[in-house]
Formats: C-alpha cells, sequence, structure tokens
C-alpha cells in the first residue's frame, strides 16, 4: 500500500477569526520546543518533546489530543510567531469545535509528515476508525515482528543453496540430489589442541 503524502493544506488550519494557521515540524522546531526560550515575566513555558509523543504505542499523543487545552498549549508554541499580534487569549477565543477538531487533524499530520514510515502508519491509523486503527496497528506490529524471522529464512534459504553448490564443487557435481556423498568429501584436518 503506497502512503500518501502530506499536502500542504493538510497542514494548516483557520481560525474563527479567518486566520491560517500552518503546522510544519522540523528538527529546528523539535529542538526549539526541548529547550524552549523563557519569557521574562509570567509563567515558565515547559520542554515539549514532540518525538516522545510517538511513544508506547501513541499514549501520549492521544493523551494530548484528550486534552484541548494541552493540545492548544502546543500549537500555540508551535505557530505563534506567525501571527505576532496575536496573544494567546485572542488565539484561545478564536478555537471553537470545528477548528479545534481540524487543528488536532492538522497537528496529526503535521507529526505524520515529520515521522520516519515505520512510525506514519500508527499516526493514519490514528485517524482512522477504533476497529480500522487496531488493525492497522496489528497489522503493522505483526509485519515489524515477523521481519526478522522472513530475513533470517532469506538468509538460511541462501545460505543453504551456497552450501549445497559448494558440495557440488567439491564432490564433482556426481551427486544424484545435489548432495555429495559422504565418501567425495576430502578430510579436513583438524586444529591442533592447545
Amino acid at each position: 500500500m503506497a502512503e500518501k503524502e502530506i499536502q500542504p493544506e493538510q497542514l494548516r488550519f483557520t481560525d474563527t477569526a479567518g486566520r491560517p494557521w500552518d503546522l510544519k515540524i522540523t528538527l529546528g522546531l523539535v529542538n526549539r520546543l526541548r529547550k524552549p526560550k523563557q519569557p521574562e515575566a509570567g509563567p515558565p513555558i515547559p520542554p515539549l518533546d514532540i518525538p516522545g509523543l510517538l511513544n508506547d504505542g501513541l499514549k501520549p499523543l492521544k493523551k494530548l489530543l484528550s486534552d484541548q487545552f494541552e493540545l492548544m498549549g502546543w500549537i500555540w508554541a508551535i505557530a505563534a510567531g506567525q501571527h505576532p499580534e496575536v496573544g494567546l487569549d485572542d488565539f484561545a477565543g478564536s478555537l471553537d469545535g470545528d477548528v479545534l477538531d481540524a487543528m488536532a487533524n492538522c497537528f496529526v499530520n503535521a507529526l505524520a509528515d515529520f515521522s520516519p514510515p515505520h512510525r506514519k502508519i500508527l499516526l493514519v491509523g490514528l485517524k482512522m476508525g477504533k476497529e480500522s486503527q487496531e488493525k492497522l496497528v496489528q497489522t503493522g506490529t505483526e509485519k515489524l515482528l515477523t521481519m526478522p524471522d522472513r530475513l533470517a529464512t532469506v538468509a538460511s534459504q541462501r545460505m543453504d543453496r551456497e552450501l549445497d553448490a559448494l558440495m557440488a564443487e567439491l564432490a564433482g557435481g556426481s551427486s544424484t540430489n545435489g548432495a555429495p556423498s559422504p565418501a567425495s568429501i576430502p578430510e579436513t584436518p583438524s586444529a591442533p589442541s592447545p
């Protein structure tokens, strides 16, 4: 299944005052939010760990999305510089139910756009219905968990073919089933005992 790329309009929401807000997550932004510049007055700004939202089966992200006030704070930290004339109270006052929903979807899209492919599948699942999400997460997890087994099987099959070819070469190709007879295998001198 080919993943669709996130389009720029999926990274934008518009508040009730008609102001567009773009959410683009970059490594520079992640670094800035981990160690935010503290204001001279007012409460301190806590560090925001964007990659940490994707840990523990997305539990931190789900918790954030269920708390509209905390989500608003994260969005404000990401996008406040886009409209310097707008204060936090004005921003909060321009968020109704539809805008909050669009803002949350936009934030998940921005995370997906920033995330490596193995995490994108989980974020795409987050936007789907719960049943579909659980199936998608289960399928993705099963694929990730079976990958070492599949790689080991492929490696084992290749080693078997290489060993068969080497044995046939050593035997001069005289075996009927591709494996040399024991008598045709030259003895290998054993290593001296210490």
